[in-house]
């Protein structure tokens, strides 16, 4: 069963660069706001600083900041009425 949450007045879904400026604005401007975002912190300040090299094989071939959907994932259903199942 979904859990119902309090009412707000905007819902912002990806807080990355643009998600929080919006949020921020959207708050500034006396909305009651709720940011989502999903999976793991990626803290990619440390690893892309520079002068440290970046990393390629990590990055490029091995997908580290990739979500890993074996463990975390989305669920999906059309109405209200079906069971939220793993989309994978």
């Amino acid at each position: 069963m979904a859990t119902k949450l309090k009412p707000v007045d905007a819902v912002v879904v990806g807080v990355g660069l643009s998600g929080s400026i919006l949020g921020k604005e959207l708050a500034e401007a006396g909305l009651h706001v709720v940011g989502r975002e999903r999976g793991r912190w990626r803290d990619t300040d440390p690893d892309f600083a520079m002068p440290h090299a970046h990393d390629e094989l990590r990055y490029v071939k091995r997908h580290e900041l990739m979500q890993d959907l074996s463990r975390e994932t989305i669920t999906f259903r059309n109405n209200t009425n079906e069971t939220a199942l793993p989309m994978r």
